[in-house]
């Protein structure tokens, strides 16, 4: 039987832990250890975990203390180097998932014969209207596994330029994917640590990098959008380094078969952090804007984040 482990990194999450760890412990499928981060917050998070968690819980749960706050790629790390299942499930903890989330995940990975990872379709809550929006790989022309190298690539890649638009083919996130231990470590698939978008930066690589692909077509994860969030709320400083130093890590893993798709989204993301920076002046006519933004994209490359925040 396969061995799940589930990361699960804490940070400031009192009001939806339990709901959270309700969801991974009462799975359908039992064969799970359970990889808790603390990523040392400052609300009530571990002491209600550490409340939660029954003699009969603690049997399949690691806790991992960190010593300070590091940020969710440590975490994430932290996680995976700890790991003993065959395949890892990443989650936010303020995030939940379906009763046979897991299960429908394993039988997939059973039914391709373990493929390196399986994506999966979620519901978002609503962002300031009254309706949810799925994240759904149940879509026409999306098989329900895939070993063709060029499919894989071309797939992962068109859906980096369509998440500009916020319209995503299949899905490019981190949570709600099944993903190969044995893979994640061969191929270095740890998170950059000390920023924000981490996400994205882990994606590029793995869509480098994978081999074999699967798709779970149920809705099996629920995304919890917090408004209050480091990447949802107006930029600081923070978010303006990240993003130079996310040009650098994609110029840096370009894949040359795919030169021209990866390009277009690194010009597109590099012209959208540009702008962010402009203020008002980013209204400037695009015959400007444009070789402006180049010019800051090659900057990206030899000057210090700190030095192109605002400019």
């Amino acid at each position: 039987m396969l061995k799940v482990s589930i990361i699960v990194p804490v940070y400031n999450v009192a009001p939806y832990i339990i709901r959270c760890l309700d969801s991974i412990y009462n799975q359908s499928y039992p064969n799970i250890e359970v990889i808790i981060i603390d990523d040392c917050g400052c609300d009530d998070s571990m002491k209600i975990i550490n409340s939660y968690l029954t003699p009969e819980k603690l049997l399949k749960t690691h806790i991992i203390y960190h010593n300070k706050n590091k940020g969710i790629s440590a975490a994430r790390n932290s996680g995976i180097n700890i790991a003993t299942g065959n395949y890892l499930y990443f989650i936010d903890s303020d995030d939940y998932i379906t009763h046979d989330c897991i299960k429908s995940f394993v039988d997939i990975a059973i039914k391709f014969k373990n493929p390196d990872a399986i994506f999966g379709s979620a519901t978002l809550s609503p962002k300031g209207w009254n309706k949810e929006e799925e994240i759904s790989v149940d879509k026409e022309g999306i098989p329900e596994y895939s070993n063709d190298i060029h499919y894989i690539r071309n797939s992962i890649f068109k859906s980096f330029l369509q998440s500009l638009s916020t319209s995503h083919q299949i899905p490019i996130y981190v949570w709600n994917k099944l993903i190969k231990t044995n893979y994640i470590k061969s191929q270095n698939l740890y998170f950059k640590e000390k920023m924000i978008y981490e996400d994205l930066v882990w994606s590029w690589k793995n869509g480098n990098a994978i081999k074999s692909i699967a798709f779970n077509k149920k809705r099996t994860y629920f995304y919890q959008y917090s408004p209050n969030s480091i990447t949802n709320t107006s930029y600081g400083t923070k978010n303006l380094d990240s993003e130079v130093i996310i040009i650098r890590e994609l110029l840096k893993n370009i894949n040359y078969k795919y030169l021209i798709l990866q390009l277009h989204y690194i010009l597109h993301y590099a012209h959208s952090s540009f702008c962010r920076r402009q203020g008002e002046k980013r209204l400037k006519p695009s015959y400007i804007r444009y070789p402006q933004a180049l010019v800051f994209l090659i900057r990206c490359l030899f000057t210090k984040p700190e030095k192109l925040r605002y400019i």
